[in-house]
């Protein structure tokens, strides 16, 4: 009697994020994957054999072939074991991990050596597409074993003995949790929930509640497809917490990554799909002063709204290699220094200059004049930036891509925030002159590439090299907490007649909370190198000299004249209040790496931390 149906309860699929025990089904005596006629003829030739050692025909392991074996076989007869896969192993490089509980059937013998084997769903045949496998201990009690680094995805999953019989190849199903989620007020009363994909999901749930941890509301199924849901009938000003789960035909993966909103009159009306509603939304929240075009908005949705409409995006930042990727130049890849971490330390991602808040200021904002120093200077030493186009040469996979940088950013909870402007030779992305531009990133944890928004086509975005040696240049970072967003203006100021060349904003969905307390902000000099260019890192110095330099640059001070500018370094603790950016009220931690004594960045301070001039140094 064919008993298949309860080797398939047994191996219960993971329902609910709970995690599933994949029981291993005995009975097999000669390994070939079926419990059949053999297995029983194997068993009565065996039986009676006493097997201290272990032989296969002894199916439960207590040393001896007897009617307990013969029944095994009998209960389980006609069970089919899963195919095994196509494909070779690698190791996973994902961010996610699940927990399963692995068992031998029937079993009361010592623990046997178990692989699990996972693959994509629809990828199980498919040789080109890599098995991810682990190896456990397991006995005849379950086992709870990690599979780890794995990327979003819904998997098959399949457990069978290292060497030797007696079980079958089992199967089950397990999907990951969603890797990122965004709640956005968009009205009074609602929230709308935005998600990546889980790949191979063919469903999503979203739940929630106004305790954190607890969701006792959720959507019913959406479609695989869905990227979005808006839950309505919420208490105006009262913060929600939401999670998304995803499922396979039923199996459920975990919750995600938890995140919470505010609904409240005024919210920017993201979910409306109305192009001008939002950009008149934004202007409101942020007191836009932009011209036309010269707002570019990042929603929660992913894409880039502005004046003349809604566009993909066409810049990714790459939190694993800290570069941006341009999809309209597939072949420039541009550096970021790693500046956001804890301690200031080497990155493997360039030189450094940093200034950082204290967290429990309740800062909101900072801003400063920075003194955007020119190719070329009117004085000595007039070459103040040298970045050679041999560090752009596509051939070399250890070109440096040297950028130099100027900005403001913060860090809060899972989420890190930067805006300012970046250095690109002549030549760089076909154009054939020097320029500083405006970039802005939002880098959310659970996200390997993140939109970013750079000024690297637009050219009423550059600024240019002048008679005077630089630019003085406005540059104002703001946390939006209620509207859960980031907004960069940058300003440039002609250094003779005192006029605005241009006003540039840049407004970034960025995960925070209606409170931001604890939330670090930092200013950063830098000239930064792609991570490829030092395949001895950390281990070398996280620089390679290239003998680029850039001189002069400066926040509240111009080093030509010699001169203040302002408004220096400046910190906000509340709307249109600044003060100046003191260290013993305001900064934590001042420095650089490598450390100024290594010769490579090098600051003169006018006043602590709100006026200063800094170099970088590469040369041999």
């Amino acid at each position: 009697m064919r008993v298949f149906w309860v080797f398939g309860l047994i191996s219960a699929l993971l329902l609910g994020g709970a995690a599933q025990t994949l029981v291993l089904t005995n009975g097999d005596a000669n390994g070939d994957n079926v419990v059949d006629d053999a297995d029983l003829l194997a068993v009565l030739f065996a039986m009676g054999q006493s097997c201290p050692s272990g032989c296969p025909e002894d199916l439960n392991g207590d040393g001896v072939v007897d009617d307990a074996d013969m029944l095994l076989v009998l209960f389980n007869q006609g069970a089919q074991g899963a195919s095994a896969f196509a494909g070779t192993v690698q190791s996973p490089s994902g961010s996610f991990g699940r927990t399963i509980g692995v068992r031998l059937g029937d079993w009361v013998g010592s623990a046997q050596s178990v692989k699990v084997q996972l693959k994509p769903v629809g990828a199980e045949d498919d040789p080109n597409v890599p098995i991810y496998e682990w190896t456990f201990s397991v006995g005849g009690t379950p086992q709870d074993v990690q599979l780890v680094n794995l990327p979003a995805g819904a998997y098959t999953v399949r457990a069978f003995v290292a060497s030797g019989a007696r079980w079958l190849r089992t199967e089950g199903k397990i999907v990951t949790e969603v890797p990122w989620i965004f709640a956005a007020p968009t009205g009074a009363n609602k929230v709308t929930v935005y998600w990546d994909p889980v790949p191979g999901a063919t469903g999503y749930r979203v739940r929630w509640g106004t305790v954190s941890g607890s969701y006792p509301s959720a959507s019913g199924l959406l479609s695989g497809s869905a990227r979005r849901y808006t839950v309505s009938g919420l208490v105006s000003e009262r913060e929600y917490y939401f999670v998304v789960e995803a499922e396979w035909n039923g199996v459920w993966g975990p919750p995600s990554e938890e995140d919470s909103a505010v609904p409240h009159v005024g919210a920017i009306r993201w979910d409306s799909g109305n192009v001008s509603w939002i950009m008149k939304d934004v202007r409101r929240v942020i007191g836009s002063m932009a011209g036309y075009d010269m707002l570019d908005v990042l929603g929660p949705d992913g894409l880039i709204y502005t004046d003349s409409g809604v566009r993909q995006p066409t810049t990714f930042f790459d939190t694993n290699r800290q570069v941006f990727l341009f999809t309209d130049f597939p072949n420039l890849q541009v550096p970021a220094v790693d500046a956001g971490r804890e301690e200031l330390e080497n990155t493997c991602t360039g030189p450094y200059r940093r200034v950082r808040t204290r967290g429990d200021r309740g800062i909101t904002a900072v801003c400063g004049t920075f003194w955007v120093p020119s190719t070329t200077s009117p004085r000595w030493p007039f070459i103040q930036i040298s970045i050679l186009p041999v560090v752009d040469d596509p051939n070399n996979n250890f070109r440096t891509a040297d950028t130099p940088y100027m900005y403001f950013g913060f860090a809060f909870g899972n989420t890190d925030v930067e805006g300012g402007l970046m250095y690109h030779r002549a030549g760089r992305a076909g154009l054939g002159y020097p320029r500083w531009q405006a970039y802005m990133k939002v880098v959310h944890q659970g996200r390997v590439r993140n939109v970013a928004i750079t000024d690297t086509s637009n050219m009423r975005g550059h600024i240019l090299d002048n008679v005077y040696g630089g630019t003085p240049t406005v540059v104002e970072l703001y946390a939006f907490s209620r509207d859960r967003a980031a907004m960069l203006r940058i300003q440039p100021i002609d250094p003779k007649y005192g006029n605005t060349i241009f006003l540039r904003e840049i407004f970034a969905t960025a995960k925070l909370r209606q409170n931001i307390s604890g939330a670090r902000f930092r200013r950063v000099f830098s000239i930064a190198q792609r991570r490829e260019s030092m395949p001895g890192c950390p281990l070398m110095p996280g620089y390679v000299r290239t003998g680029s330099y850039v001189s002069g640059m400066g926040i509240g001070y111009n080093p030509i004249e010699g001169s203040p500018l302002d408004p220096p370094g400046q910190i906000s603790t509340a709307p249109f209040l600044w003060f100046e950016w003191i260290r013993r009220d305001y900064t934590d931690q001042a420095g650089s790496y490598p450390g100024s004594n290594a010769g490579i960045v090098s600051w003169v301070e006018i006043i602590q931390d709100s006026r200063e001039a800094v170099t970088i140094y590469l040369g041999n």
